[in-house]
């Protein structure tokens, strides 16, 4: 995946992620709230119900009847039927439709109200817990023997883990059904009972509405952003690829002037004696040449022009004969070189870029190293991974410069890197070649004491072309 790409996957996860938070925060918030308001309700429901010995404030009805602030009227059929206040000198208007028919022991209503969604009973309990007179009676179909399972719960929680204590009161609620019970001065408890059932299957229905309403609502915005993402980055892509394709010019477009330079410098060197300042032209002449060579090889790579060769070979020779040609340089630097490299590692690759990546390393631990120092190679395969390290003792690399590293033209010293050469170019080329490989390169260091780099292939890359 090139930079564009990462860009864009970052523009459409930020973009997604931010709306993700917006509508979670916003649907939880609602349901959350409403949840709790009608929780609330039901409380003070049953609060109001303790309070008021067992019924709700109004006129004396028999059985459920409730009170509204309205009030209740006989018709020619004798039924009886519930209306708000009206204004005074105007007459009452009687909506049949809008009133549900419920029985009880001296006529039918059911009144809609503040309150008509819920069910609720109370009853008065002994000291010990037997029911002692049905104050509310149950207006549900419960047995007796089910209501006094239930009210033998309610006192069991209200004991144990009651919501909310006040005074002589304990407030909670069992499954469905929200409770206040309420200890009397003489021993007895009152206790009152509202049925939450509908309004929670209500909220559980908008629940699901909600998660529904959030699924779809990301996926569009996983669209929009995708659209949005390609529209942000194509100005971005066009330069890119103006700036890939004059990088990839001018180097191809260099490596002539540099070939004849360097076949007229041939020829000028076998005709005169010895000249410095034609050596130091060739010099420059080859300096120049392994820059083109890198910058033409980076820019086929960015425009994923790059052909990797793959096929089977030994991993363990390739490497161990990519850095023989070392041991000569380091010992005329007086430093120690170590090799351990376990036989018989197969992998599945282009053999030139592991071989350069190998080069890339120990030509790095050479130039950043002392006298006396270490440089220690090694390679094995451990938990279906192929591991090449390259390890040496000497300048480090500072702890801020770890990332930077692998930027192109990144040179952490350019005193000693000037000195020793090269361009920055090496780790760039080096990382680009591992991700080729479907592989990964790393840093690790302490400064003015070691350094090693760290390259990473899969034992069995995931996608071959064998030739």
């Amino acid at each position: 995946m090139n930079i564009l790409k990462k860009l864009k996957l970052r523009i459409v996860i930020f973009v997604v992620a931010v709306m993700t938070i917006f509508l979670a925060t916003m649907l939880s918030s609602v349901i959350f709230w409403i949840s709790h308001n009608e929780k609330r309700k039901a409380i003070q429901l049953v609060e109001m119900l303790v309070d008021n010995g067992g019924n709700l404030p109004g006129p004396d009805f028999h059985g459920h009847e409730r009170e509204r602030g309205g009030r209740l009227f006989k018709t020619e059929d004798d039924d009886f039927l519930y209306e708000d206040n009206e204004p005074l000198g105007e007459p009452p208007h009687f909506h049949k439709d809008k009133i549900s028919e419920r029985s009880s022991d001296f006529f039918t209503v059911e009144i809609r109200g503040r309150d008509d969604i819920r069910n609720y009973f109370s009853v008065i309990l002994s000291s010990h817990g037997d029911v002692v007179e049905v104050i509310c009676d149950f207006p549900t179909s419960f047995t007796r023997d089910e209501i006094s399972i239930l009210v033998r719960d309610i006192m069991k929680d209200a004991r144990e883990k009651p919501l909310i204590i006040k005074d002589r009161k304990r407030l909670g609620q069992v499954d469905d059904f929200v409770y206040c019970v309420l200890k009397r001065l003489d021993d007895t408890y009152l206790v009152a009972l509202a049925n939450r059932r509908s309004e929670l299957l209500s909220i559980s229905v908008m629940g699901k509405i909600a998660l529904n309403i959030f699924i779809v609502s990301i996926a569009v915005t996983l669209f929009i952003s995708l659209f949005i993402s390609n529209l942000i980055v194509k100005p971005v892509q066009e330069a890119f690829i103006k700036q890939r394709q004059f990088i990839a010019d001018a180097s191809h477009e260099l490596k002539t002037p540099v070939a004849v330079i360097g076949a007229n410098l041939d020829v000028l060197m076998s005709e005169m004696s010895e000249n410095r300042w034609l050596n130091y032209i060739k010099s420059e002449n080859e300096r120049m040449g392994h820059l083109v060579k890198n910058l033409l090889y980076l820019a086929k790579n960015d425009a994923d022009r790059m052909e990797t060769q793959y096929a089977k070979f030994d991993f363990s020779s390739a490497i161990a004969n990519a850095i023989l040609p070392f041991e000569s340089v380091v010992f005329e630097e007086k430093k120690r070189f170590e090799i351990d490299i376990a036989p018989g590692i197969e992998f599945v690759g282009d053999e030139h870029q592991i071989k350069q990546i190998a080069v890339i390393f120990v030509d790095n631990a050479i130039k950043n190293s002392d006298e006396n120092a270490l440089i220690r190679v090694s390679a094995k395969v451990e938990n279906n991974k192929i591991l090449l390290k390259v390890f040496n003792t000497g300048h480090g690399i500072k702890k801020e410069d770890l990332k930077k590293i692998f930027l192109r033209f990144y040179r952490s010293d350019f005193s000693r890197a000037r000195k020793t050469g090269g361009y920055g170019l090496g780790l760039s080329i080096a990382q680009a070649m591992a991700q080729a490989h479907h592989g990964t390169i790393s840093a690790a260091s302490e400064e003015g004491k070691w350094a090693e780099f760290t390259l990473v292939l899969p034992a069995h890359p995931p996608r071959l072309r064998l030739f």
